[in-house]
Formats: structure tokens, sequence, C-alpha cells
């Protein structure tokens, strides 16, 4: 007797489980949009985690670049001389003094004019033409250059590695001598010792001394460094002494110090102030600063695409949350029915947790392969590493199931609890 009414319970809840499923099936196309929905908010949650990783990393890659010079305790400070108070010749004459003066602060250990400073988004480049090398307009034959100190490289830490730096002997009325850079000597120079070979330049914006038809003896080879950025390679380059360019107005001091950079500003002002109270000191700032500047574009990206990305991640989590919450909500009686026909709650809270595995498995496939589509508009835009990287592609994917399954855990812990009689109460 016990037996048949067992029977009979069982061929009823079959029957109630029939029911339920068919009541699924008819609110099959509300619970479609539903999961296409949280399939797309999590395509769409993926592509936008990918592109903040990636921005990131460039980001990363940039600060970690050696620009090829020290860029630790270095000052950098810029002075303009007017030209009606110091026509050509008095130009020179005051930064020599300025020069001098600089390097008695007390804390600095050397210091270094150039015309422009490395890493400040500014390049100047002209025409490079080794001795008895044609002009041809058809032909790439500009460089960068830069007007610099005799104790740039020495301030720097740019290495010379064949033949010497610009001394003493080097003067507005000495003959014209020059520097390249290791670039520059393999791409105009192969297999050739350049050290005493000559070149001449073109003139450029009335900066007329030394970038005349009058050649130009090479006396040194310094290491490639970067120039207008860090992004790129070492450009080919050349340098020439700003004391042979009596036309010259503007040059940054750049000042290695034994302190910190920032303590020798209020001294550095005095020796300006003493040697002409009417110039202005501008554009203080240390090397790392001006590195941070030159990657300012940089960053703000990098803070847009992080804002962009954790929204996208608690809109993800709040999607796969309302998606699961109603799947459990709607499918409560199948749930009850599964757990009175045996199914045990630890199987019940797998089965969710396994539909929002899926759910936001295609969702993050979809994102991951939108992310493919993308690559060419945002590969002008890292540095170091390419749009289809594996390692963050991975972590992005791995991101966002799990944050799938942390969002999905309390519906699941809730489809767990549901009692078989509760179910039946409400079919």
């Amino acid at each position: 007797m016990a037996g048949f009414c067992l029977y009979g319970c069982r061929h009823d809840l079959h029957g109630r489980l029939v029911r339920t499923r068919a009541g699924t099936r008819r609110n099959s196309c509300r619970g479609h949009r539903w999961i296409e929905r949280g399939r797309a908010n999590s395509a769409l949650s993926t592509l936008l985690v990918i592109g903040a990783g990636l921005f990131i990393r460039s980001l990363a890659g940039l600060n970690a670049v050696y620009p090829g010079f020290r860029t630790d305790h270095l000052l950098l400070a810029q002075i303009v001389l007017p030209q009606n108070r110091y026509p050509a010749g008095a130009n020179v004459a005051f930064h020599q003094r300025m020069e001098q003066a600089i390097a008695a602060i007390p804390g600095v250990a050397s210091v270094s004019p150039a015309e422009v400073p490395y890493l400040s988004g500014e390049l100047l480049d002209t025409n490079f033409l080794p001795e008895g090398e044609a002009n041809d307009p058809n032909r790439h034959q500009t460089e960068a250059y830069n007007a610099v100190g005799m104790h740039f490289f020495e301030t720097l830490g740019i290495p010379i590695v064949a033949g010497r730096a610009f001394g003493v002997e080097d003067t507005a009325t000495s003959p014209k001598v020059g520097i390249i850079n290791q670039s520059l000597a393999k791409a105009r120079f192969p297999n050739q010792n350049p050290i005493g070979r000559r070149f001449s330049v073109s003139v450029y914006g009335g900066y007329g001394d030394v970038l005349t038809s009058r050649s130009i003896e090479i006396i040194g080879v310094c290491g490639d460094t970067l120039y207008a950025d860090l992004s790129g390679q070492p450009p080919p380059q050349f340098f020439i002494p700003y004391v042979q360019q009596t036309q010259i107005r503007r040059l940054t001091y750049q000042i290695r110090t034994g302190v910190r950079p920032e303590a020798i500003v209020p001294a550095l002002r005095r020796v300006l102030h003493t040697t002409d109270p009417e110039l202005p000191l501008v554009n203080v700032r240390t090397q790392r600063e001006q590195i941070d500047s030159d990657l300012q574009d940089e960053r703000l990206f990098v803070t847009l695409t992080s804002v962009f990305g954790m929204l996208a991640l608690v809109l993800a989590s709040v999607g796969i949350y309302g998606v699961m919450a109603y799947s459990v909500a709607r499918r409560t009686n199948e749930i009850g029915i599964r757990l009175a026909l045996g199914a045990i709650p630890r199987q019940v809270l797998a089965m969710v947790l396994r539909e929002a595995s899926w759910l936001s498995a295609v969702g993050v496939a979809s994102g991951v392969g939108a992310s493919f589509l993308f690559s060419r508009l945002a590969k002008s835009m890292l540095f170091g590493i390419a749009p289809y990287d594996p390692a963050t592609l991975w972590g992005a994917a791995l991101l966002l199931l799990t944050v799938a399954l942390a969002a999905s855990w309390i519906p699941a812990r809730r489809a767990a609890k549901v009692q078989p009689i509760e179910a039946l109460r409400r079919d």
C-alpha cells in the first residue's frame, strides 16, 4: 500500500515537472531576451576591459623605457634672451657666464645648456650632407640635431664611444665641429670610421653661423638616445656646440644635482637675478616631470579606459546577477520538483553556476572576437604590446568569468535552498 502511494506521488511529481517545463517554454521568449542582453553586456564589458588592460600595459612599457641617458636628479630650466638686449656674440657670453655660475651652486654636480631638452615633444632637424655627397631632393637627407654645451654628454650620462666630447678649445672662432650618434654613423657612414669626416648642413630659421656651407668636422661618436618622446627608436642625430651659434636665443639648462633637484631652484633664481635681474627663469621642472608631461595624454587615456573598464565590470556583474536571479525565480517550481525527485542542493547550485558560466563564456568570446576587429584602431596607440596580446586577452576573460561566477553565486545559493513543498504549493 505504501509503495503504491509512493509510486503515485512520484508519478504526480513527474506530471508537475512536465507542466513546469511547458510553462518554462511558454516564457522562453522573455527569457531569451534576458539571456541575449546578458551576453551582449558581457561582450561589451570584455571589450572595454581588454582595452583598459592594453593601455595600462602600454603606459607601463613607456614608463620602463630607458631613453639612453640618466633621468634621475636632473633639473631643467629655460632662459630666453631678448634680441634687442643681446646681439650676436653677447648672447653666447651671457650663457657661458650663467653656465659657470650655476656650476658653482652647492649641490650641482654638472650643468650644460641645450637648445632643445630631451623628451619635450620638440625636435630640430636640418639637411645633413657628408662631404662629397650631392644634395638629392628625392632622397631623405634630413637628420635631427641639437646645440649643446661642452658638458652635455657628461651631465646626461651619454657615453662617447669614439673620438672626444666638446671642450674649451671649441669656441665661436675655432673650426666648426660636431658629434654624431651611433645611428647616424651607421646610416650615413656605413662600414667607415666617421671621425675626421666632414659634413655640411642647411641654413635654418635665421640661425646663421654654424649652419652654413662651411663644413663641420666630426670629432666624436656618442651613444643613441631618444629625442622628442619615449615612443619609437632613437633617431639619427648630430650635435654642435652652442658657442658656435652666435644667433641662438633660447637655451634650456640641464643641471645634474647631488641633492633633490628642487632644492637648488632658489639659488638658481638668485644666480640669474644677479646676472640679469630682468630675465625670468621659465619652464623649471625635473626631467621626471618632463617625462610625466610627455605622457600626459597617455595617462589621461588610461584613466578614462580604466574608469570605463571598472564600470563595465560593475555592469557585467549586475547584468549576470539580474539574468540568473530572473532565471531562478522563473524556474523555482522546476528546481523544487528536481529536489523532490532526488536532486541534492549541491547539484542545483552547480547547475545554476554552470549556466552562468556558459552565458558569460559566450559573451566573453564575442568580446574577444570584437577586440580583434578593433585591433587596427588600437595598434597605433599602443607601445611595446600587440593589440591581441595573449596575456591581456586571457586576463580579461578570466576576470569577466570570475565576476560572472561571483555575481551568480547569490541566485545559485537561493536556488539550492528552495524547499520542494513550497514549490509544490506554488504549482
